[in-house]
């Protein structure tokens, strides 16, 4: 699906898509950004009031995503609690910069989450 929104708006030859384990990533690739959507456990997380960062092991994703890209882009379910969100990204060495919540049909759908690692040493990034 990636590549063919991509190949829509004409930028598929400045993308390189990496399918694989990400967990098992970390030494092999280096990027400026990571765009990831973890599983989130099927239809059943809309069945939840809140979910937590840890039920979706946002720790790990980003502390690996920290050694590939200074800037981490999460798609996260909507009903995620934000307010541990910020403290686990301030608690693994990354700020997140952003939070937008993403609606179709008038109904909010997911959340996206823009992250940047604290370790960054240079200045121009957006978020």
């Amino acid at each position: 699906m990636a590549k063919q929104n991509a190949a829509i708006y004409g930028v598929v030859d400045k993308i390189e898509f990496i399918v694989g384990d990400y967990f098992k990533l970390e030494n092999q690739i280096k990027g400026d950004v990571i765009v990831t959507s973890p599983p989130w456990g099927g239809p059943e997380y809309s069945k939840m009031d809140v979910i937590g960062p840890l039920d979706l092991y946002m720790d790990k994703i980003l502390e690996v995503g920290k050694t590939i890209a200074p800037k981490i882009l999460l798609h996260l379910p909507k009903n995620l609690n934000k307010n541990e969100c910020w403290k686990m990204c301030n608690g693994v060495g990354a700020s997140l910069r952003k939070i937008e919540n993403v609606f179709m049909n008038k109904y909010l759908n997911s959340t996206l989450f823009y992250v940047r690692s604290n370790n960054v040493s240079y200045k121009s990034l957006c978020i």
